[in-house]
């Protein structure tokens, strides 16, 4: 249901380009004291995009407990905690 909020918010999105259009979209599923986690994207370039991207969309009021690139290979992924 797409009106719910959850725990944990997984989006496996290849580039960069999708993964930041949709950055609100995750980050409004995602309860307070959630996870968001995106993966899909190719170096850090995409990696570090999708990043800033995330911590822009949830904005200077809420705070996060993380928000780290986690590499594995040429593969990056985003993790947010609220």
């Amino acid at each position: 249901d797409l009106a719910e909020s959850y725990d944990v918010v997984v989006a496996n999105l290849g580039g960069a380009i999708l993964p930041v259009m949709l950055a609100p979209a995750l980050l409004q599923r995602v309860h307070s004291g959630g996870t968001v986690i995106v993966s899909g994207m190719l170096g850090d370039e995409q990696g570090d995009a999708v990043r800033d991207a995330l911590s822009a969309a949830l904005g200077d009021a809420q705070r996060t407990k993380r928000l780290e690139v986690r590499a594995h290979g040429d593969w990056r992924a985003v993790v947010l905690s609220r």
